[in-house]
């Protein structure tokens, strides 16, 4: 009996989704790329069905992107204390890839400080 999807495989087809659409692509020419149908890519992302090592690594070939791209907040303890799944679902909404894409705007490393200590401000929590 296959095993369900974890918390990382969950992570994982979110971080899909992310790259995915900052690629531009939609799920059906993913899926096209990787020989798959759409309804696998959307069952990737929403972490219905795992991904194999072997169409992650041909994913991140594709979305020119490392293979620890899908992996790398994951890992990272004080990320994931925070709620590591949180972050990555408001970073696929459109209010944070607006968010992240102005951010990255932002030139200078001072200036990019400066917006992160305007924000914590903002922030009580922080």
């Amino acid at each position: 009996m296959p095993r369900s999807a974890s918390e990382v495989d969950k992570y994982v087809g979110r971080r899909l989704a992310a790259a995915r659409r900052e690629a531009g692509l939609s799920q059906h020419a993913l899926g096209r790329a990787i020989h798959t149908s759409y309804q696998q890519v959307q069952k990737y992302e929403n972490g219905t069905n795992r991904i194999s090592a072997g169409t992650l690594l041909e994913l991140s070939r594709l979305l020119n992107l490392p293979i620890s791209y899908f992996f790398e907040y994951y890992a990272k303890p004080e990320v994931k204390a925070r709620g590591a799944g949180d972050l990555l679902s408001f970073a696929a909404t459109a209010e944070g890839i607006e968010l992240l894409q102005t951010y990255l705007l932002i030139k200078t490393p001072e200036a990019r400080r400066q917006a992160l200590k305007l924000l914590k401000a903002l922030s009580p929590v922080l």
